[in-house]
């Protein structure tokens, strides 16, 4: 699973390299790390029998339901020229990709 994930998204990024002519990388493995740790939140979660205030697995859900991880390549992908700002927005999810 893990060479899966690695080979796809560094094939993501050498796309993107290739016709748009800048590094993806390390958006892409921003937004799995953001959601490997929402999974790891989780886990110790159930590991420790702690139950979670609602606003706290709300905000951990927002990322571990994988909407940012598949906002984040579907705007890397989309063929639209991607502008700086919009690079720094897919870094801080913005409240619109949490909703």
């Amino acid at each position: 699973l893990y060479s899966a994930l690695y080979n796809t998204t560094n094939e993501v990024a050498d796309h993107i390299r290739k016709e748009e002519g800048w590094d993806a990388l390390p958006y892409l493995r921003k937004a799995w790390e953001n959601i490997f740790n929402a999974f790891l939140t989780e886990a110790k979660w159930h590991y420790n029998s702690y139950k979670p205030t609602l606003e706290e697995y709300l905000n951990n859900a927002r990322m571990s339901v994988s909407g940012c991880v598949l906002l984040v390549h579907a705007s890397l992908l989309s063929r639209q020229r991607i502008t700086k700002e919009a690079l720094q927005c897919l870094e801080t999810y913005p409240s619109l990709f949490l909703s």
